[in-house]
């Protein structure tokens, strides 16, 4: 009887054993390499995304500044700074006095 026992445990034991081996095994192989896969492939698609969204904006903002003229171009980059814009002024043959 207790012989019986101790033989029901460890077979209950050798066969969680080999069940948790046999699931390691599928997940390391089959199910790990997949995920990685997707997840680089996915990466790679958010990436793409993304430099095209950007690619597509500084196309407008280079159209916008071509479209500029030089005293256009000087007033907003000093503006930008916070800086005087008086220094345009020769762009436009006034001279500051």
């Amino acid at each position: 009887m207790i012989l019986n026992r101790l033989s029901l445990a460890a077979g209950a034991v050798l066969g969680a054993m080999a069940a948790s081996a046999s699931l390691w095994a599928v997940n390391s192989l089959l199910w790990l390499p997949q995920a990685r896969e997707e997840g680089r492939a996915s990466y790679i698609a958010e990436q793409a995304a993304a430099d095209q969204k950007a690619e597509i904006e500084r196309k407008g903002d280079d159209a916008k500044l071509r479209g500029m003229s030089d005293y256009d171009l000087c007033v907003d980059g000093l503006r930008t700074r916070r800086l005087s814009i008086d220094p345009c002024r020769v762009l436009l043959g006034v001279h500051p006095e």
